[in-house]
């Protein structure tokens, strides 16, 4: 009898300690009751895909490799001399994208930014792990044919914004303009006194980008670009009938900005 009794307790005994090294619950990491002692997991996990965090960017302006200045003069690809007196551009359409290339969009992020100006709120953004961010300079099709005046007060479109460049619904906004003074002697000895105008827009001339960039998103966020302003002029000659373009009068030169902005741009 005694032997029989022994043989259940030890039965008992190693059932329990069995299932104690099996031990059931949430085994996610990302849970909000993840259970670091569960060895098994039971299905309970609650994951919180509500929460969010706030992404702001910090708008960096460059002129080569200086910081940009506006009235101070500086030297562009073919040595000739520029000094800018406006230097603006619309960005849009910031998103987050994970592994699976799948797209969080940061709703309604327009963004107008100046050179002088650093800090922009874009919206908040779900978190999680993302394999790459990206945004255009310009705006997409259905805003850029908007009206104005649609635009609450403080969004970057709205026409209260004083700095805001829009030609007409048909054309839409200017997506970068530029302004400024140009050396305009053919041996570039001369100073830069003979004005430039760049206004750049329409849908075909914004510039979708994307850069793989590993980040884990589990706190208000800061992201820095770098917008080299002289960059876009790379490759033009910015005298006689190119001092100037409103697009559609200039296409070339429009087109030539155009090309240049995905080296103008770098996230750091």
């Amino acid at each position: 009898m005694k032997t029989k009794l022994f043989i259940s307790m030890a039965i008992m005994a190693g059932t329990f300690a069995f299932s104690g090294c099996q031990k059931e619950g949430c085994t996610n990491s990302n849970a909000i009751n993840y259970d670091e002692d569960a060895k098994k997991d039971d299905g309970s996990c609650i994951l919180d895909t509500d929460t969010t965090s706030q992404i702001s960017l910090h708008f960096h302006a460059k002129l080569g490799t200086a910081d940009f200045a506006y009235g101070t003069e500086v030297t562009n690809w073919e040595g000739r001399k520029m000094k800018f007196d406006i230097a603006q551009v619309y960005l849009s359409g910031f998103a987050f994208y994970d592994d699976n290339g799948a797209k969080n969009m940061i709703e309604d992020s327009y963004v107008l930014a100046k050179a002088g100006t650093m800090m922009y709120d874009l919206g908040t953004i779900t978190n999680d792990h993302y394999h790459s961010f990206g945004f255009s300079v310009g705006v997409d099709s259905v805003a850029n044919h908007s009206d104005p005046a649609s635009w609450p007060s403080s969004n970057a479109l709205s026409s209260n914004n004083p700095d805001h460049a829009f030609w007409s619904w048909n054309s839409g906004y200017i997506f970068i303009k530029m302004e400024g003074l140009v050396d305009t002697t053919a041996d570039m000895s001369g100073t830069a006194n003979a004005a430039f105008v760049y206004h750049v827009g329409m849908d075909m001339m914004r510039n979708d980008l994307m850069f793989m960039n590993h980040m884990e998103v589990d706190e208000d966020m800061m992201m820095t670009v770098e917008f080299d302003f002289l960059e876009l002029f790379n490759g033009i000659v910015v005298r006689g009938n190119n001092q100037d373009t409103h697009t559609m009068n200039n296409m070339p030169a429009a087109m030539a900005v155009r090309d240049n902005v995905p080296n103008a741009v770098t996230l750091e």
